[in-house]
Formats: C-alpha cells, sequence, structure tokens
C-alpha cells in the first residue's frame, strides 16, 4: 500500500515537473538579410540564457505580418524597426525626432498590444538615397532636393517594402518633386540594389543607412535635406506576457541596447553580404560583445 502510494507521489511529481518545465521562446524576425541576422542574435541570446531556450521563426514577411504573429502569441519577441511600427502599424503622422517617434511607439504599443519596446540597439536604419560616387551628374550633388535638376528620368532601384510603404515611397514623392522611374526589385534584400547600381542599370538607390555595402566609397549618400524619411532605430520587442513567463528574458534584451553601433551594423551586414554564414556572424557578435 505504501509502496502504492509512493508511486502514485511520484507520478504526480513529475507530472508537474513536465507541465512547469520552461517552454522555448519563439523568435520571430521579418524578411531581408539584415531581420535576419538580428532575429538569429536574438535567438541565440535567448536561447544561451534563458530557461526553455529559444526556436527561430525567421523570414516571417513583412512588418504586418510580424505583428499579427506577434498579436496572437506565435511569436513572442522579435527585432522591430520604430519607423515601421509608427507608419504602418501606428499609422502615426510623420515626426523628424527619433526619440519622439521611439517613446511614441513605446507607449502607444504597450497600452494597446501589450508588447514592451526595449532601448534601441543602437543603429539607424533610416532610408537613404545612394548614387555612385564617381558619376558625373552627381559631382556637385549632395541632397536628394538637388536631384530635381536633371534634366532625364532617374532609374530609381529600390525594395518592394520601400515602394508600399507610405513612409517610403508616398513619402518621397511628396517632400521631392524628382523625375524617377521605380525599379522595384523582387526582394527586400540590399545587395541586389547595390548590384544595379554598379552594373548602371539604375542611377541611383534607395537603401537603408545601416547597409552592409555603404562601407565602400564608391557610393554616396544624398541628404534628406527635406526630411522625408522617418528615423528608424532598431529596437527588440517582447510581448509582456512572455516577460512575466521567462523571468530571464528582460535582462537578456535589455543587454542587448546600445550594443550595435551603426558601423558595427554595416560590418555585419558586409559579412552576410559577402556570403559569411547568419549563424557564425551572430555567434561572433555576442562573443565580441561579452569579451568588451
Amino acid at each position: 500500500m505504501n509502496r502504492r502510494r509512493a508511486m502514485t507521489a511520484l507520478g504526480a511529481g513529475l507530472a508537474s515537473l513536465a507541465c512547469t518545465r520552461a517552454k522555448p521562446v519563439p523568435v520571430g524576425s521579418k524578411d531581408g538579410s539584415e531581420s535576419r541576422l538580428l532575429g538569429e542574435i536574438l535567438y541565440r541570446a535567448i536561447d544561451n540564457r534563458v530557461a526553455g531556450g529559444a526556436v527561430r521563426h525567421p523570414e516571417m514577411g513583412r512588418t504586418q505580418t510580424l505583428h499579427q504573429a506577434m498579436m496572437m502569441g506565435e511569436v513572442d519577441v522579435c527585432p522591430e524597426y520604430t519607423a515601421a511600427a509608427h507608419s504602418e502599424i501606428l499609422k502615426a503622422p510623420p515626426v523628424s525626432d527619433a526619440s519622439v517617434v521611439f517613446e511614441r511607439v513605446k507607449l502607444d504599443y504597450h497600452n494597446q498590444f501589450r508588447q514592451e519596446w526595449f532601448a534601441p540597439l543602437g543603429f539607424q536604419a533610416t532610408f537613404v538615397v545612394v548614387v555612385a560616387a564617381a558619376d558625373a551628374r552627381f559631382q556637385a550633388v549632395s541632397a536628394i532636393s538637388e536631384l530635381a535638376g536633371l534634366k532625364t528620368a532617374l532609374k530609381l532601384a529600390v525594395t518592394p517594402a520601400f515602394a508600399s510603404r507610405i513612409d517610403g515611397h508616398a513619402s518621397l514623392v511628396k517632400a521631392y518633386a524628382i523625375n524617377a522611374r521605380l525599379l522595384a526589385q523582387t526582394s527586400d534584400a540590399a545587395a541586389p540594389l547595390y548590384q544595379a547600381l554598379a552594373e548602371g542599370r539604375a542611377d541611383a538607390i534607395v537603401g537603408t543607412a545601416s547597409d552592409g555595402a555603404l562601407l565602400d566609397p564608391r557610393w554616396k549618400i544624398l541628404a534628406d535635406d527635406r526630411s522625408a524619411f522617418l528615423p528608424s532605430q532598431a529596437c527588440m520587442v517582447a510581448r509582456v506576457d512572455a516577460l512575466a513567463s521567462h523571468p530571464d528574458l528582460r535582462d537578456v534584451l535589455s543587454s542587448l541596447s546600445g550594443k550595435i553601433s551603426n558601423e558595427t551594423m554595416r560590418k555585419l551586414n558586409q559579412k552576410v553580404d559577402s556570403g559569411q554564414d547568419v549563424s557564425a556572424v551572430a555567434s561572433g557578435f555576442l562573443v565580441s560583445v561579452a569579451s568588451s
């Protein structure tokens, strides 16, 4: 009888342990090589330090799709950009102050969606218009507004995301009277844009300030002198419920804030663009952060 009671108690204890065992944290990221890299950095940071580990959900689409996954609880954490959240999710009017955009996003996401935005990672992924520095047509051009003086239509290569976003192409057209013909790429990856520029298939492109290709002196960024593009800081975002379920998660996410400068992000992106494995690049970055 005592043996039966002991076995029953043991079975109940094991069942209780199974129920309370921490589940892995689902980590999501959007399409595009930079988003995938940030997602991998986030996955590895969580998997090493949070009970239950983590599971990847890369390349989930664009902002709306990832946001819906967060709302449904299919994903608990993700990297996201303030400009995308501000314009595509909140539908808020344009603001040129980066701190104002961040605070608006942080407050509204918490109140409306029960999601917490952590302090920025440290780099800007704002849209930028880029031309070839050696192109004679742009030798005396330093700002986007000066492109209005060109006599022929500008072949402007862009990503599908830029073409569709209200803070992208629509904002560029509204701010600048540029005679341009869009050459939409088939993906949101940055590398094909610079390839089109290098091969002369495009006169200019719209990339982001964190593109790895911008380490190459062949390319020249034109100043957004009419503030057409929203400041876009990269941040980590988490569901409030996930933070409550995983006590160690908050410290992990906070530890990444301020750790990636624009120069660092460009170097990381350049490694991925050159063919290095995303997992290896992410792992190497986390090792360097831990040793600094």
